[in-house]
């Protein structure tokens, strides 16, 4: 047949991997095995390795401290925790991920430090890090200290954001009571 006659119709077409019927969602991953492809016309095996991306990484981000800060308070901590919780066959992070802390008025920021992350002092409000996080999982945790004012009451909400890593940008926020 002329070139391009066998392909004029088009033809539904169905993918197997290792016997898994076509349609059954396959994690992401590299995988190497039989594909087996079926149309109107044709079926034949052959050795394939597939890559199967997978949906985008997705952030969260959670922050939490321990119990009321008392007003002139120094050295108070929260701790930061950031994950690729997207659920089944989300992909890992690649490329940067960057956190980013934003402290309310009555707090100053002190340092911000965690295993693998990088945090630049003086009190720098961000730390980075450029390893690839699997789905469900999470990074190490990073601790933020903060000073209290001694002018400081009522409720503070501290602020906190991760964004990179080809997931889109997840923020989380911690009410604080302080007393005097």
């Amino acid at each position: 047949s002329p070139p391009g006659a066998c392909c004029s119709t088009p033809d539904n077409v169905t993918l197997s991997v290792n016997g898994a019927p076509g349609g059954v969602p396959v994690p992401a991953g590299v995988h190497t095995g039989q594909a087996v492809f079926y149309n109107s016309r044709l079926a034949m095996t052959v050795p394939v390795t597939l890559t199967v991306q997978g949906t985008a990484p997705k952030w969260t981000i959670t922050k939490t401290h321990t119990g009321n800060f008392p007003a002139g308070q120094n050295s108070a901590t929260y701790t930061v925790t950031v994950s690729n919780n997207g659920g089944p066959g989300v992909g890992a992070t690649s490329g940067t991920a960057t956190v980013t802390e934003t402290v309310p008025l009555g707090m100053t920021l002190v340092s911000m430090t965690g295993t693998g992350w990088t945090c630049p002092p003086n009190p720098g409000n961000t730390c980075t890090r450029s390893d690839s996080l699997g789905s469900n999982q999470s990074y190490p945790a990073i601790t933020v200290t903060v000073n209290v004012a001694a002018t400081a009451g009522g409720l503070l909400t501290n602020n906190v954001s991760v964004s990179g890593g080809g997931s889109v940008q997840a923020s989380a926020s911690d009410q604080t009571a302080v007393i005097t």
